[in-house]
């Protein structure tokens, strides 16, 4: 009985040591198992991953046609963490099931999901399993990457902070303006606003209390653009 017990142990031992490990081995970057790509296509799937590692994102990306958990999204986050990808990963997952159906799933870490919000990462998501089902799955994976790369091209890098430069020309240009109107329209020796008077050689600008005058309008006539005091 003992013998008969200690045979089945075993057996269940070197069984569970045969089957095959639930989750892929992670290769690189490209990890298409589920043959998707072809040649330009991988290209493709390289400058995308390239760019975005130039932007500090770390794309990852996984084709399989084996789902043990028939669940692409847990799928997808038990294949994140046991490759031990980090805070700047972001994972796409194409898996296709028993009936020849794609599924796509991703993951992100914390970094990475500041960077693409939800509804992006959705959108594209939900776009690459329809292409993918079309007949496309190598279409649909580089689509996914390409999209990602040019929504992080179009979102401003926390790094650059905001941007004062507009601010400091409209403050600039205003200050100009207050200058010009007040060189135009106050007295320069005592600040007093100067008056429009009428006379036979056209119209001046005068200062009630010192007097100084100055042209309104180019032409004869007394006063002159650079003022004069009577």
């Amino acid at each position: 009985m003992r013998k008969l017990l200690a045979v089945l142990v075993l057996g269940t031992a070197l069984s569970a040591l045969c089957q095959p490990t639930e989750l892929p081995l992670r290769l690189n970057a490209i990890n298409d198992y589920g043959l998707t790509l072809d040649r330009h296509q991988r290209n493709a799937m390289s400058d995308a991953i390239t760019e975005l590692k130039d932007e500090g994102i770390h794309l990852v990306y996984l084709a399989t046609w084996r789902d043990p958990f028939s669940d692409p999204g847990k799928y997808a986050r038990r294949v994140f963490s046991e490759w031990g990808l980090g805070a700047e990963s972001a994972l796409i997952v194409l898996v296709r099931d028993e009936r020849n159906r794609w599924h796509a799933a991703g993951q992100r870490g914390e970094a990475a999901a500041a960077r693409f919000d939800d509804a992006s990462w959705e959108e594209f998501r939900s776009k690459a399993q329809a292409e993918a089902n079309r007949g496309l799955p190598g279409t649909a994976a580089v689509s996914w990457a390409t999209n990602l790369k040019l929504l992080q091209e179009a979102t401003p890098s926390e790094e650059e902070g905001p941007r004062v430069w507009p601010a400091v020309l409209m403050a600039g240009t205003g200050v100009a303006v207050v200058v010009l109107l007040a060189r135009r329209l106050l007295c320069p020796h005592c600040l007093r606003p100067l008056r429009q008077q009428h006379t036979w050689g056209g119209i001046i600008r005068v200062c009630p209390r010192c007097r100084y005058s100055r042209a309104g309008r180019r032409g004869s006539g007394p006063g002159s653009r650079r003022g004069r005091r009577p």
